[in-house]
């Protein structure tokens, strides 16, 4: 397995940085640079052998300042976006872990001391154990689940018919199992028909009679904008209906409310995995505020037409000192400035589904968490299930050791291994098949 992993790994490339065409920004600036190139060539010609198109020299200079100015602050932007969203994921892994150790670790298995009733039999007690290990099993998948749900949920990939989604989660009953947000017709309709301005007096525009250049752009963007518009809007009701992975958390605070109705969380465990389940939320609210758009549309717009105004005008600069030279030239510095552009609007985008040198790798980054909570959960469960057999302790007759949702048809705490639901993993396996499957999990990690 780790001889095979080996073979398929990607070997790092020797060459210097600046052949690494594939993995910069070259290929998309192509067609501007096209572009650019002819409309050098043309002013080039023209100036040569037919008028004299030079220019004076303090007009592109400072236009040039301002252009590099802008897009370096886009540059900054994009950048500190992508470290967010690298942070967040970073947070992520930590804050699974934390909670896969304190729930397989910390939390005890078996019936719990109870006053004035009988101490349980042996059978109760493992039947209980087996219960408790399977609970906590479930609860550690979910959380994997939780991790692979926010993958493609910030990948704006809704629903749980991912495979790797729904290997994990499926049996839950979720809304985001039952239909896309069309079929909800009634919460769609008030969602867009909030609308509280509605009831205010119209008021005439007079930005067309005060402002005739801001009406000259708004021809060229009226469309764009109603565009984007339409898709942040259907884009929020996607969110607000198909939150899966605020689905899940409720799902773990079920969990941990079993656990402290039956006072298994002392010394303010409970606060702690509460706390933890609080920031996976804090986590997926920072992420879905890093799906959108890394800054205004007026503001990308006029970056980028002070960038082509530059360009444009630039050949005018240069014509007398260097005649057809001008045309290289101009491609080069222009390419200063549509590389530096596009490698910004990559690195707005952290969460493409589309594999690049700017996206975060969220499909291996879950998949390492998997492997890393099954080494967790390999690990020598503590305190030792034997204890409990001989100890006092115990569970009333026919109460179900895991909360509700555990017991769906669909959930298999131990798969991949042993393809069992619940219900009859705790009727059918031991104490000790349970933790040795748990063991043999990190050999065989489920992708």
């Amino acid at each position: 397995m780790t001889k095979k992993s080996e073979d398929k790994a990607p070997k790092p490339s020797r060459l210097p940085d600046p052949l690494k065409l594939r993995s910069g920004v070259i290929f998309a600036t192509i067609p501007s640079l096209l572009i650019v190139g002819l409309w050098a060539g043309a002013v080039t010609y023209v100036h040569l052998y037919h008028y004299n198109l030079q220019v004076d020299e303090g007009l592109v200079p400072v236009l040039g300042i301002v252009a590099s100015v802008a897009i370096a602050f886009k540059l900054y932007v994009s950048y500190q976006r992508y470290q967010d969203a690298r942070a967040q994921w970073s947070h992520l892994r930590i804050c699974v872990r934390n909670l896969v150790r304190l729930i397989w670790c910390n939390v005890p298995d078996g019936p719990r001391q109870r006053p004035k009733i009988p101490p349980p039999t042996q059978i109760q007690v493992e039947q209980k154990l087996r219960e408790d290990l399977l609970s906590k099993a479930s609860a550690i998948r979910l959380l994997v689940g939780f991790a692979f749900a926010l993958k493609h949920h910030v990948r704006r990939e809704y629903g749980t018919e991912w495979p790797d989604v729904r290997a994990r989660i499926g049996f839950l009953p979720t809304f985001a199992r039952r239909g896309p947000p069309s079929q909800v017709s009634v919460s769609q309709s008030l969602y867009t028909s909030m609308d509280p301005e509605k009831g205010l007096p119209a008021v005439p525009n007079k930005r067309f009679s005060t402002a005739p250049a801001l009406w000259l752009s708004s021809l060229f963007t009226k469309e764009e904008v109603a565009k984007r518009q339409k898709e942040q809007e259907h884009h929020n009701i996607l969110v607000a209906h198909q939150n899966l992975p605020l689905e899940i958390l409720s799902f773990l605070g079920s969990y941990v409310d079993l656990l402290n109705s039956e006072k298994k969380l002392e010394g303010g465990l409970a606060g702690t995995l509460h706390g933890e389940l609080g920031t996976l939320n804090e986590i997926l609210g920072k992420c879905e505020g890093l799906m959108g758009e890394s800054m205004p549309l007026p503001y990308a717009v006029i970056i980028s037409q002070i960038k082509w105004l530059f360009v444009l005008l630039l050949p005018f600069q240069l014509l007398q000192a260097m005649s057809w030279i001008t045309i290289p030239a101009v491609v080069t510095i222009s390419f200063s400035l549509f590389g530096l552009s596009a490698a910004a609007a990559a690195l707005s985008n952290p969460f493409s589904p589309t594999p690049s040198p700017t996206s975060l790798p969220l499909d291996q980054i879950c998949t390492n968490l998997s492997i890393e909570i099954d080494t967790i959960c390999s690990s020598m469960h503590s305190p030792s299930y034997s204890n409990y057999a001989m100890s006092g302790m115990m569970v009333m007759a026919g109460e179900k050791g895991g909360v509700g949702w555990m017991y769906l048809k669909g959930n298999k705490p131990l798969a991949p291994l042993v393809k069992k639901d619940f219900a009859d993993c705790v009727k059918n396996l031991s104490i000790s098949d349970i933790l040795e499957v748990m063991r043999m999990k990190v050999e065989i990690p489920e992708t």
